[in-house]
């Protein structure tokens, strides 16, 4: 197997660390059919654990602390984004309420204006990491549907078209 310069640096990084009894060695993959024979063999002996999605309750905590972290979603409630986010992994909950709360930012630094996180904006971000087969993801995209109309309906957007 032919590697690249920085690939073998890295490959001798982990056999110095897996070598050294102070050193644990934390992999990651999707599923257990996901690891190379190569890094299996690398690594040595394996210890497999798996990480399950947050339950219901879980997410509830989640989302609150997200809240603690950007009181500025307090508004748009937990509920539904505590059913909505199932099917999500714990830092995918942070990251999507992270990038919404971040482009309202950019969107007030551009408008010179506060620009508040809207719910089609999280809900957006929600649903670019629900499998598109989720029921979660059906009712996230007829939400923003839905929301779409009654923009397009409003008479101020038509008369800014004609």
């Amino acid at each position: 197997m032919q590697f690249s310069r920085g690939a073998r640096e890295a490959v001798m990084f982990i056999r110095s660390a897996v070598d050294n009894p102070e050193v644990k060695v934390i992999a990651t993959c999707s599923l257990d059919s996901d690891l190379d024979d190569f890094f299996e063999d690398l690594l040595g002996p394996l210890t497999s654990f798996t990480i399950e999605l947050p339950n219901e309750e879980e997410r509830s905590s989640l989302w609150n602390d997200v809240f603690s972290l950007y009181p500025s979603l307090r508004a748009l409630g937990s509920d539904d984004l505590v059913r909505l986010s199932a099917n999500l992994s714990r830092h995918e909950i942070y990251f999507a309420a992270r990038e919404a709360v971040e482009s309202a930012f950019r969107h007030s630094i551009e408008r010179r204006i506060y620009v508040p996180v809207t719910r089609n904006d999280l809900y957006d971000r929600i649903a670019s990491f629900q499998p598109m087969n989720s029921d979660e993801y059906r009712e996230l995209e007829d939400c923003l549907d839905e929301e779409l109309r009654l923009e397009l309906d409003d008479e101020d957007v038509l008369k800014g078209l004609g």
